[in-house]
């Protein structure tokens, strides 16, 4: 989904608060954007591979 996650990272709008950015995070299993208002915003969007 996100080839470049460097270039992109810090660019790509919250679809859930639409006032903050996504960012790189690690779960236990998977990589993911999460928003950097959370906790108030929950918005996530999951990662294809661990890069």
């Amino acid at each position: 989904m996100f080839n470049n996650l460097a270039i992109l990272e810090d660019s790509i709008l919250c679809n859930g608060c639409m006032s903050d950015y996504m960012v790189k995070r690690f779960g236990k299993y998977v990589a993911f954007l999460g928003c950097t208002n959370y906790p108030k915003c929950r918005s996530t969007v999951r990662l294809n591979s661990l890069n």
